[in-house]
């Protein structure tokens, strides 16, 4: 009857048969059906007896509403599957069936997931099924996804993976090409030039610029090589010259020897004495040349390691300076150039080395002479500033470029050469000036203009000291006695017989 779950003939089907499940065997509910549920009954057996049926009811509309909620704005389509694959009923017809793209089976699997259990490949071009095991009974439910739908979303899927992708490459690209540009092709470039440097090639350059840590200390290097390139030409040049000022006086004087030897075959007496005269006057006057580099090397040598000290004393240098400028008119006076004197101050004491002023004075007014022609003037001044002496020396000579002005006191350094007219020269002069004029706590600076001359100022701090120093100190160095030796000294390479313009 209508209220009977099961018939007679189901009830021995499942008492012959022993199935493990049966179901309703009827149509299959659809969306139209008024009733959406379905007995399911279950045999209990005892060995080959049967001596229970278990019975359920499946209510569609609850799975509906719940798969509903679950998988929101799709269309939803489900079915119940037995044990043996069998679909027991869907909560709506499926279109017709079709084979998918051979394509699709490469791809469906992805969609497999643990939570899904096994998936099933429904052969339709519009729906994809999963199979969702309910292991408490040994069914399933099958469920239905529109194939667009989920194909879309792999598809965005992989379009999304993909930019991802691309735009990491692109990173990373970017970021190997900023790490070749900025950091391994200059350290390679900057290890190159070391090494060049190393073998002595002093004009390798790295010509990096920028505003990084790498390229400023590629553009310091590169300074660094370019100061050491400078310095290399310096030293080469002065050794070059160096070896000249010594060379030079040593042949002079090796031929005036060999004269004196030849000489004393010359039987009148005055006249072997006159030639014997001469040639003392050249051996002595390149003796002094001799004494002054290497008595020059030597200050040089001592202000570079410290040892350059002044023995200073309480001192007018109004009147040393005034005492220098009138026992050297006479040099000047031979050359054919006015030297004056000027001083603003009758008396000025301050504490001082009287040698190093002298050897300062005497190196300074003797390049004056060197480079200002006759008839040319030469102008001594002294002058006050605050808590400064000043003492200039400026001549009308021929002018120092001012490309070389900046560098002019600097060791082995001289000026343009199309501007010396005097080639001999060690070029340590005015660095020596500088090292004196610094003993003292002072400074130097220089002013020039091509073709007009140029004015060497001196600024000596103007104090005192408590207590004098022995008087009986040297002013010359301990080289020779007087102070006429002395300028013989600095104006050797000016005058070849001082004796001649000493008695003039």
């Amino acid at each position: 009857n209508d209220n009977e779950l099961l018939t007679q003939d189901e009830v021995d089907t499942i008492k012959n048969e022993n199935p493990k499940l049966i179901t309703y065997l009827g149509e299959k509910i659809s969306d139209n059906s008024a009733n959406n549920t379905i007995n399911v009954v279950k045999g209990i057996f005892q060995g080959d007896e049967l001596i229970g049926i278990v019975s359920a009811l499946l209510d569609f509309n609850e799975i509906n509403k719940y798969l509903t909620n679950l998988i929101p704005e799709k269309d939803i389509f489900f079915s119940i599957i037995d044990d043996s694959g069998t679909e027991i009923c869907c909560n709506k017809e499926l279109p017709s069936r079709k084979r998918l793209p051979s394509a699709i089976n490469h791809i469906l699997p992805a969609f497999q997931t643990s939570s899904t259990g096994e998936y099933t490949l429904v052969e339709n071009n519009n729906l994809i099924g999963l199979n969702y095991p309910i292991s408490s009974i040994g069914w399933g439910l099958r469920v239905y996804l529109p194939l667009d739908d989920v194909i879309s979303g792999f598809y965005y899927q992989i379009i999304f993976n993909m930019v991802v992708f691309f735009i990491i490459m692109s990173v990373l690209v970017y970021f190997l090409t900023f790490l070749k540009r900025r950091v391994i092709n200059p350290v390679t470039i900057l290890k190159d030039t070391i090494n060049q440097v190393v073998k002595r090639n002093y004009s390798a350059r790295t010509n990096i610029k920028g505003n990084d840590e790498i390229a400023l200390a590629c553009m310091n290097f590169d300074k660094m090589t370019e100061s050491m390139e400078q310095s290399y030409l310096c030293r080469t040049q002065f050794d070059i010259n160096l070896f000249h000022e010594i060379k030079t006086p040593l042949n002079v004087i090796f031929a005036s020897v060999q004269l004196i030897e030849n000489y004393n075959t010359i039987s009148n007496m005055e006249c072997y004495k006159t030639k014997i005269s001469s040639q003392m006057k050249i051996i002595r006057q390149n003796c002094y040349r001799l004494i002054r580099l290497t008595g020059n090397l030597l200050d040089i040598s001592k202000h570079e390691n410290g040892f350059l000290k002044i023995r200073p004393k309480n001192y007018d240098i109004v009147r040393l300076v005034r005492n220098i400028t009138n026992s050297i008119k006479k040099y000047t006076e031979a050359k054919g150039i006015e030297l004056v004197f000027f001083s603003e101050s009758d008396s000025l004491v301050i504490a001082c080395d009287p040698d190093m002023i002298e050897r300062t004075l005497l190196n300074l007014i003797s390049n004056a002479i060197k480079f200002t022609d006759k008839d040319g003037k030469i102008t001594i001044k002294i002058a006050e500033k605050e808590e400064t002496v000043l003492i200039s020396v400026k001549d009308t000579g021929i002018g120092i470029p001012q490309s070389k002005l900046d560098c002019i006191f600097e060791r082995f350094n001289q000026a343009d050469d199309s501007f010396n007219r005097n080639p001999d020269g060690s070029g340590i002069g005015l660095s020596l000036v500088k090292a004196l004029v610094e003993a003292h706590k002072g400074n130097i600076s220089v002013q020039s203009k091509v073709m007009e001359g140029t004015e060497f100022i001196i600024a000596l701090p103007k104090k005192t000291i408590e207590i004098e120093t022995d008087s009986t100190q040297c002013k010359c160095s301990g080289l020779l006695p007087n102070f006429v030796s002395r300028i013989n000294i600095e104006f050797s390479d000016i005058y070849s017989d001082f004796e001649d313009v000493i008695d003039a």
